[in-house]
């Protein structure tokens, strides 16, 4: 029966010798009995696991004949395999111990199969600590500090956020290290601005179009290939990397970033292959919503101040006129006060209604931009015609600051489908913008020209 059995069944004495095996357990080691018989138990045993094993086998006597032990084993291919072995004592009849007996089984399938369950189950949980930190705060600066601490240690011996903006220009904005001294001592000599020497400009490029990158196995002088500033590269040799990924931080219009995850040989023994960086790139995924997010808030809360602004001074410019329009009224209820001083309080109240309907246009203007209904009334419009009346409303502007103005136009005209309100307010505003950034006792010249069938 123990031959026929696919059990693994051994014997071994007190010593640690090995005293028998069955067809089964040397079928699964890959020896012959004349091998095992007479060899010592724990050689085959995985050297990690000889202490934990032995002391628990040494643990049984009359009272504890058994144990219940798992653990790694090496077959003649040197692959480890995990086996799981019910131990008892083989007792004389005075219940001295004269022989150990383990009855195993490979067990390999399920301890891996239990080990991805545990791997998935924490990084289910990891992630769902990630959404939740993430969606804290929508401040822009605190959510990027929180990516680059969420991934220390639990992934990470140090993690980086560097964002990417047109230029190229590369910053880093945050930096998490597992060792707070030598966080302490990148975040006070790294300059923020990156500047990226031609290996890290192409592994720059390689992100920038949404790829991560791994690096499984880092030697000390390819470090020297990334073309670092001196400070940046001697840093990077405290730190002794082994390992890196790389993920982008992937928005809705382009990269915007992304998040630099380390491995230590000083602090950790951790690598990286295939599942980690499929993790850091879920990681990277929700990072970059929470930074779209924090940027959008930012944006609300600027554009909502600008419109707080817009409305004190409009609604301070709408006081100016209304209050002309009463004084006029005033005037007109005045008691002999004549012909001339009735036309100019008339003219007076004409001239600040006007404004104030100007004024009122601008506040609905308003509205239609916020809501994206501006409407444009086109018709033929002479340019040119346009253009003089326009810099002859803006002259006074020019005169107060004594900026010389010129105006060279064709003599003819030119006509072009516009909206006439429009166009004279994009002229308007150019000829301000004009005088403003030109010092007192500057020139501006507005030219005009017909060039085929564009003005």
């Amino acid at each position: 029966m123990v031959e026929e059995t696919h059990e693994l069944i051994c014997r071994w004495s007190p010593a640690g010798r090995i005293t028998y095996v069955n067809d089964a357990f040397c079928s699964f080691f890959g020896r012959s009995r004349e091998d095992l018989v007479g060899q010592g138990v724990w050689l085959f045993f995985h050297p990690d696991d000889v202490e934990r094993v032995r002391a628990l086998v040494g643990s049984m006597d009359r009272d504890r004949p058994s144990v219940t032990v798992t653990n790694r084993v090496l077959i003649a291919t040197g692959e480890v395999r995990w086996t799981e072995w019910a131990d008892q004592i083989v007792p004389d009849r005075s219940g001295r111990t004269v022989e150990y007996q383990g009855q195993g089984r490979d067990v390999t399938d399920r301890v891996l199969a239990e080990e991805r369950l545990r791997s998935s189950e924490a990084r289910f949980r990891y992630l769902a600590d990630v959404s939740k930190v993430l969606a804290r705060s929508l401040d822009l600066e605190t959510t990027l500090k929180r990516i680059a601490c969420l991934a220390v240690p639990w992934l990470a011996d140090a993690c980086s956020v560097t964002m990417f903006e047109p230029g190229p220009k590369y910053t880093r904005v945050a930096y998490c290290h597992v060792d707070p001294e030598m966080e302490r001592l990148v975040a006070s000599e790294t300059p923020l601005e990156v500047v990226a020497g031609a290996g890290l400009r192409r592994l720059y490029e390689q992100l920038e179009i949404g790829q991560p990158v791994l690096i499984s196995e880092f030697a000390e002088d390819e470090l020297r290939q990334l073309g670092l500033d001196p400070v940046a590269e001697r840093l990077a040799r405290l730190q002794a990397p082994r390992a890196f990924i790389f993920a982008p931080l992937v928005g809705r219009e382009r990269t915007l970033g992304a998040l630099g995850f380390v491995s230590s040989r000083l602090y950790s023994d951790r690598t990286y292959g295939p599942d980690e960086l499929d993790l850091a790139v879920e990681i990277a995924h929700r990072a970059a919503l929470a930074v779209e997010n924090a940027r959008l808030y930012r944006e609300l809360r600027e554009a909502d101040r600008r419109k707080d602004e817009f409305l004190a001074v409009l609604a301070h410019e709408l006081r100016n006129p209304a209050a002309a329009v009463s004084n006029a009224l005033a005037i007109l209820g005045t008691p002999g006060i004549g012909e001339a001083g009735r036309t100019r309080a008339i003219e007076i109240a004409r001239r600040q209604a006007a404004l104030e309907a100007r004024l009122i246009d601008d506040l609905m203007e308003a509205s239609r931009l916020t809501r994206g209904k501006i409407e444009l009334r086109t018709r033929l419009v002479p340019v040119f015609e346009l253009a003089r009346g326009a810099a002859e409303a803006r002259r006074e502007v020019f005169e107060r600051k004594k900026q010389r103005f010129e105006v060279v136009l064709p003599a003819g005209d030119a006509t072009v489908v516009a909206d006439p309100d429009r166009l004279e307010q994009v002229l308007s505003n150019l000829l301000d913008n004009a005088s403003k950034y030109t010092a007192p006792g500057g020139a501006v010249r507005l030219d005009g020209a017909v060039r085929g069938d564009r003005v």
